[in-house]
């Protein structure tokens, strides 16, 4: 990924980082911001994207707004999910435009995938420590989103998605290339036994190498479990670009949940294709 910072450009204050392998797609827009360039005070300081987490209301759609305005796309196309930790999928399409947008309560009911071809529109999640994982498909010009925290890699959302895409739009994986945001790393995301039963149910002795013992603790390595799915579901290793960020480690840029206690705000992630 590479990290932009506005700040030294246009004194917006906006830092975020993009996915070198959408590049060669200029109708592509994609951004996963940081904390950094938004109006909210603490403990949401600063550009705090999650309606939900006790912000003020008008703050956070200020940020929404900035946000999007600098990927240059209308505010009132923004499509936003529940996102209750499930493998739900749903086409979306360019009249859910404001979906979400403004309101919570308003966005893509019980869902953490949503799947596009449309134009103008812009998908959104928004996080603070799950991965999200955008996906392209080059030859048939169909966008996607997925929520990717630990209940909702266990269920395979990023392998359902990619079969969402091959079911309804007769995409083939080879032609998917796909970005995978900052989140919480091994070296921070300690877990119970059962999120690792979880993952040995789901996957068998593969699922066990997706975690490490230190000090009689147990850690999760969830990027590592989402490049299992998406490579086994027929995705070229090269076409899968991680973030090297860990969301714990960088408080600094990015929000979390783990290490603020609970009490913090959220990042947007985005992708959209222009007109």
């Amino acid at each position: 990924m590479k990290l932009i910072n506005k700040s030294t450009q246009n004194n917006s204050g906006l830092t975020y980082l993009i996915f070198k392998n959408f590049s060669p797609y200029p109708h592509l827009k994609s951004a996963v911001f940081t904390r950094l360039g938004g109006y909210s005070l603490s403990p949401y300081k600063s550009l705090n994207m999650g309606l939900q987490v006790g912000d003020n209301y008008n703050t956070v759609i200020l940020n929404r707004k900035k946000a999007i305005n600098e990927i240059g796309f209308t505010f009132d196309r923004l499509i936003a999910m529940e996102q209750i930790h499930s493998d739900n999928i749903k086409i979306v399409k360019r009249e859910d435009g404001g979906r979400g947008a403004y309101e919570w309560e308003n966005g893509i009911k019980e869902t953490d995938g949503m799947i596009c071809c449309d134009r103008g529109v812009t998908l959104m999640a928004v996080v603070a420590d799950c991965p999200v994982t955008l996906f392209y498909d080059f030859h048939n010009g169909v966008m996607g989103i997925a929520h990717c925290g630990w209940r909702g890699t266990v269920k395979s959302i990023g392998r359902k998605l990619l079969q969402n895409l091959r079911s309804h739009y007769n995409s083939r994986p080879s032609d998917i290339i796909a970005g995978v945001s900052p989140g919480i790393d091994i070296c921070c995301y300690e877990v119970g036994e059962d999120v690792f039963s979880a993952f040995q149910n789901e996957y068998g002795s593969e699922g066990k190498k997706f975690f490490e013992y230190r000090n009689k603790k147990l850690y999760l390595n969830l990027k590592k479990a989402i490049k299992f799915q998406l490579l086994q579901e027929g995705m070229k290793k090269e076409n899968i670009n991680f973030s090297e960020f860990c969301t714990s480690c960088r408080k600094d840029l990015f929000f979390s949940h783990r290490a603020e206690g609970g009490k913090t705000g959220r990042i947007g992630v985005f992708i959209g294709m222009k007109t």
